[in-house]
């Protein structure tokens, strides 16, 4: 497990639908890539109702073969895809995943940004990802007055990313909102609210979701989830948000241009 809560959640979706055709145990290295991560993130999948196991220290002593030293790292390099016991992601979607029959312990490492590697075991994966830890008032009260809107999802990362999207998407995308939708009533999150505040233009009533702080990621995550559309960033957390909407008739507006390889659904808007 690497990265913020939408990269979690695509490589637990991912190494899941691996174990369920396979049959076998998935266990979650939660530890080995936050010990030096430059965000300070970490592990946060504790609040959803996954159904995996955690990887003992000894489980990622015996499977991390990253070291270029580690003589089984190089015989790995030479083996066939179906042998190896460890599988870097290099390339935005590999087929071979999803035949992949597991004969011993495999482990993964990439982000694997890709519904396909999960697309077929859909409702599994929606119901472990259903947050199980309790919403507080504040929360529950908002998502009561998104259900009685026509609730859109607004979300621009902004804070140490170098893959920042122009107000100008953001401008296109909210017209297009506007003449699809009627009375639509915009709720916006982002990392830096003040830049959409100095910089996006929102002639709509508007609600600036900022109360929930970096632990309670996954509060912002219900928020989204709530909303019947979405203008998301070229993030994979609003990516989520969006997704684990279950409602067929919602529009989803996604940049074409993400900066980092990220599959984005065919039936979504692509501005």
């Amino acid at each position: 497990m690497t990265g913020g809560l939408g990269n979690q959640l695509f490589i637990y979706a991912a190494a899941k639908r691996l174990s369920v055709m396979n049959d076998v145990p998935l266990k979650l290295d939660t530890s080995s890539a936050y010990t030096k991560d430059g965000y300070n993130r970490s592990y946060s999948l504790n609040h959803f109702r996954l159904n995996a196991e955690y990887a003992s220290g000894e489980d990622v002593y015996t499977l991390d073969l990253g070291s270029r030293r580690n003589l089984r790292y190089q015989i790995n390099k030479i083996l066939p895809f179906r042998y190896k016991c460890f599988i870097r992601e290099n390339k935005l979607f590999d087929p071979r995943l999803l035949t992949l029959k597991i004969a011993g312990e495999v482990y993964l490492d990439g982000y694997w940004q890709d519904e396909n590697y999960f697309k077929d075991i859909e409702t599994t994966i929606r119901k472990d990802f259903e947050i199980i830890s309790p919403h507080d008032h504040i929360n529950i009260q908002l998502a009561k007055e998104m259900y009685e809107t026509n609730a859109i999802c607004l979300h621009a990362r902004r804070l140490k990313y170098e893959y920042l999207l122009p107000t100008e998407y953001y401008d296109l995308a909210i017209k297009h909102i506007i003449k699809k939708v009627p009375s639509p009533h915009f709720y916006c999150f982002s990392d830096d609210m003040e830049w959409i505040k100095n910089n996006i233009t929102i002639d709509c009533p508007v609600t600036y979701v900022s109360h929930n702080n970096e632990t309670k990621d996954y509060e912002d995550l219900w928020l989204m989830m709530q909303c019947k559309h979405y203008i998301i960033a070229n993030s994979t957390f609003s990516w989520w948000g969006a997704w684990l909407n279950p409602d067929a008739s919602k529009m989803i507006i996604s940049p074409k241009n993400w900066g980092y390889r990220a599959a984005v659904p065919e039936d979504w808007i692509v501005l």
